[in-house]
Order: structure tokens, then sequence, then C-alpha cells
């Protein structure tokens, strides 16, 4: 607020010494028929300058703080070795606090980390802090964003862009979300959605049924012990695949689970999760959000493929396996009551309770 008010003094003094010194014969000119008016049109100049800068003072703003997945550069030594080392795509942010387009862009940026996860390194630089950065990559406006690989520019933008267009130019760069290398290029897709398209008619996957018998599993948990399918013989049991640890669908699928689990224990039904996390990036996971239920490191993807939910997958016209969110719930026989292939966050508790008579 305190530079929006400065912003409208310096404007007003400013065209108050054009109507000063500059008046017009005619008298109609804005800044330089009279002081008066040349203060009056300097600080409106003022006003809307600031508020194009920093946005409306009287519009509440909800603040939202960045990924962890994102890297604030503290020493412009470290830049170099960055990008010359890194195996995968870096895009850097060139920002400042004081831009308008930077804040709109921050949340983008901070849900296209959590996307990418390992998949990407997105660095944040901010050019007040680093002058000396700026010059050395002629950075002549902001926000300013570069994707670098192997040491070398690949794309560059200006300007604001949604989460969608800055993971297209992460994945033109050779990147894919979540994984270390690229596996192989296709067509271009039309429709560059956000969300993930698996592909149909894999031969490769195992496709469970109702009534299969569930494929045993014996993994550690977020606490380092051995979990199995057989633990759990007796009881319903919800068994979930999500792919990435933290990640928004998975935090919003888990939290869910968390939330509906007293209820689905009071119908006999447990619940575990399972991702190729490791168990340290599990029990970091669970601690954050205070899952109380096991979440299972599937590192091996052995459980993943005896239940078919290790596939190919494609994102932004790239081809590459990853995990097939899906649910299952296993009867007290050890048989499969429900096959949930493809199943969204929001319906994972929706599709337990269904099974466990509850609505």
């Amino acid at each position: 607020m305190l530079k929006i008010v400065s912003f409208v003094l310096v404007g007003g003094l400013i065209g108050a010494v054009l109507g000063y010194f500059g008046k017009c014969a005619s008298g109609t000119c804005p800044f330089t028929a009279n002081p008066f008016r040349g203060a009056g049109f300097g600080a409106l100049f003022g006003l809307l300058f600031a508020i194009s800068s920093y946005g409306n003072p009287f519009q509440k703003r909800e603040v939202v703080p960045d990924s962890a997945n994102i890297v604030h550069l503290a020493d412009a030594a470290d830049l170099g070795r960055l990008l010359a080392d890194s195996k995968v795509p870096v895009m850097l942010d060139f920002y400042a606090d004081w831009c308008g387009p930077c804040r709109k862009l921050a949340p983008e940026l901070s849900r296209l980390a959590d996307q990418w996860g390992d998949g990407a390194r997105i660095v944040k630089i901010n050019v007040d802090k680093h002058r000396d950065l700026a010059g050395r990559y002629n950075v002549s406006s902001i926000p300013d964003i570069r994707v670098y690989m192997g040491g070398v520019e690949n794309q560059r933008a200006m300007g604001y862009r949604s989460q969608t267009q800055l993971g297209e130019m992460l994945a033109a760069a050779g990147g894919l979300p979540g994984q270390t290398a690229p596996v192989e290029t296709v067509a271009r897709s039309e429709s560059m959605e956000e969300s993930v398209n698996i592909k149909e008619g894999s031969d490769d996957m195992v496709v469970l049924k109702v009534g299969d018998k569930a494929p045993d599993f014996s993994l550690l948990d977020q606490d380092g012990k051995t979990i199995k399918l057989a633990d759990f013989a007796g009881k319903k049991l919800l068994v979930y695949f999500y792919p990435k640890a933290d990640t928004p669908g998975c935090t919003k699928q888990s939290c869910e689970v968390s939330e509906s689990l007293a209820v689905l224990r009071e119908a006999g039904m447990e619940a575990v999760g399972i991702s190729p996390d490791s168990p340290a990036k599990q029990k970091k996971f669970a601690e954050k959000y205070g899952l109380g239920f096991p979440l299972l490191a599937d590192e091996e993807k052995t459980a993943a493929e005896a239940y078919g939910v290790w596939g190919e997958k494609s994102m932004y016209g790239k081809r590459f396996f990853g995990i097939v969110r899906s649910a299952f719930v296993v009867g007290e026989d050890g048989k499969l009551l429900a096959v949930g292939y493809k199943i969204s966050p929001s319906d994972t508790v929706p599709f337990a309770q269904k099974e466990a008579g509850q609505k």
C-alpha cells in the first residue's frame, strides 16, 4: 500500500511541475493547463501504473507459498554448476517481488514443480538480488523464463505462462514428469491437456477383474515395517496406487482416505496406499499430512505390475511408463470385490465406501 501511495504522490508532483512550467494558451491541455490539473492527472497515472505493477491494494490476495520442489537461488556461483550437471531440464524464472505478472506466474510454477517432481528443476532468480546474473543472461524484462538442457538454452518465453504452457516448454526440451530420462517422443496431440492420458490396449499390462485372487505383496511401509496382504486376512482392504507422494492429486487422494478411515474401519475395512516412492519419502508424506495408515514403498514396481497399474502413459506428446492411478477392494477371502483402474483422486473414497456398504 505504501508503494502505491508513493507512486500517486510522485505522479502528482511531476504533473504539478509540468502544469506550473508548461501552461498552454488554450487551457485545455491535461498536464500543462495549470498545476492543479497537472497534479490530478499525474496522480491518476501514478495510481494506474502502481496497480498494474503491484495489483489492486483493495483486493485481498491469497498468498500461496512456493512448492518445496522449487529452488530459490542463493549463490550465483551455483547456477552454472546446476545447469551443467543436471540430467533433466532446468527452468529458470527471472522475477522480482514488485512484478505483478511474476506474482501471477508463481502458483503456476509451484503446480508445475509438484507435477514434474524429479523430472525437472525449477529455479527462481530474483533479479533485484542477482543483478549480475540478470546482466549476464541479458534479462531485459520480467518474468523471463528459460529452459536449459545439458547446459544449453533450449526454450525461452517472456511474460506470464500457464502450467500447461510451462509443461510444454519442459517437454520440448526432452523432459518427462517424474522421470529422469525420456522414453520416446510421439506425435504431438492436438489437445495438450494437463491430465495424463493412458494408452489403451497395452498387451503387457495385467488386467484384474472382480472375483480374481488379489495379488500378494510384501513391501516396506513409511516406518520400515514389512507389510503383507496376508496381514489383512479376514478383513476388507482398500488398496490404492498413486503416482508420487506429496503431489497435488496424490495428496488429495490420500488425505481423503485418511479422513474417512474411521468410518471405513467401522465397516471392517482397512486401507493401504502404494507408490514407487522410497520409505523415507513415504514417511515425510505421511508426517506432513498426518496420514494414519500404511504407505508402502514399491520401488521395484513389483506390486504395481502384479495389479496391472504400471503402464505406458502419454503427456505433452511424450510416451513414458508410470503408475496408472487405481484402486482395489480386497474381500475377507482374499478375492477382489471391486476394481477401479484410472480412478480419480476424489472418487477413491466413494469407491471404497460402496463396497463397505456405506453411502
